[in-house]
């Protein structure tokens, strides 16, 4: 179900401080993932739905659903930000690998060794 304000495409949003990945669009502690996923402060994250808070006058959110699929942030958190909205340029782009070694796989822009994926299931 789409809600008449939500926003739909694809956004970057750099993290401001370490926050818990949520299961809902809520910033209670009821909606982290029991599996402690977190954003690290500093990450970049693709965002494909803002979602504004139901609450008239909250100080959360707007709620931004993760791109792949990983569940929920917020760009606001009792009013403090958490969140920016990163300016993204769109084009193609060429680029050359300047490294004997190679380039290592992730799901999503990060130099964590968590989101590497190697290839196995």
């Amino acid at each position: 179900m789409v809600l008449v304000n939500e926003t739909h495409g694809t956004f970057v949003y750099r993290a401001l401080a370490r926050l818990a990945v949520r299961s809902s669009p809520d910033v209670t502690d009821a909606s982290v993932w029991s599996s402690g996923r977190c954003v690290e402060d500093g990450a970049l994250v693709a965002v494909e739905c803002i979602q504004p808070s139901r609450a008239v006058g909250s100080k959360n959110g707007p709620f931004l659903r993760l791109s792949n699929g990983g569940g929920w942030l917020f760009e606001k958190k009792h009013g403090e930000v958490m969140m920016r909205r990163e300016a993204v340029q769109t084009g193609l782009w060429a680029f050359r690998v300047n490294n004997d070694d190679g380039l290592a796989l992730r799901a999503y822009p990060t130099t964590s060794m968590e989101a590497y994926l190697d290839g196995r299931d």
